[in-house]
């Protein structure tokens, strides 16, 4: 299977790896570089791969994984391009109960736990050393930075963001468009799109 990899910027050479180690393991991947609208064609990003050329020009035989990190223009190549040619990448060395409760073009990575019964929607990234709990219910194109915690029967509405370190209590209920500052603990249930910081996490008014 050739893969291209949407976004050339950290995420995308997270993902690189990513992918490197499924291959070490079995899986039938070929990576064929990467595809970015603001980098030229040729411009070496990890190792030996490069940008091969702009996201409005992709050969029809390349499946991909959207490795775009901010969660609206994630929505947009999706919209564009059409979901049927992402694929989900999983680390080897992630820990899912269920694969199969995994939405289509998601990102986990490494040392990251999905527990029993927590479901995640489509084109979601969960960074490294991230934490989602039992039956936690996670909607479309949600990002969590490193070392997250979600703890168990969390509701978690799309397009939120969790940053680096963020812990969200037991039974939250979290609503659309929510962003949640590094470090931050969420004590209580958060309405649609605010932004949250601190401890316990308090509306940042600006």
């Amino acid at each position: 299977m050739k893969i291209g990899i949407i976004g050339a910027g950290g995420l995308g050479k997270e993902v690189y790896w990513i992918l490197r180690d499924c291959i070490k393991t079995g899986y039938d991947y070929e990576i064929v570089g990467f595809y970015d609208d603001n980098k030229l064609p040729g411009e070496f990003v990890v190792n030996d791969s490069k940008v091969i050329n702009s996201t409005y020009m992709i050969n029809d035989d390349i499946f991909l994984v959207n490795a775009i990190a901010e969660g609206s223009s994630r929505i947009s190549i999706v919209e564009r391009i059409g979901s049927e040619r992402f694929i989900t990448i999983i680390h080897p060395l992630a820990h899912v109960f269920d694969a199969d409760s995994i939405g289509i073009g998601s990102i986990i990575c490494a040392q990251s736990i999905v527990s029993v019964n927590a479901i995640l929607g489509n084109f979601s990234i969960v960074d490294w050393n991230v934490s989602i709990g039992h039956d936690a219910k996670i909607a479309s194109y949600c990002t969590f930075f490193p070392g997250c915690k979600i703890s168990g029967n969390a509701v978690i509405e799309e397009m939120c963001t969790f940053g680096t370190g963020s812990i969200v209590l037991p039974s939250m209920k979290i609503g659309k468009g929510v962003y949640i500052g590094a470090g931050s603990v969420v004590t209580k249930n958060v309405e649609n799109q605010k932004v949250m910081v601190g401890i316990p996490a308090r509306e940042l008014i600006h």
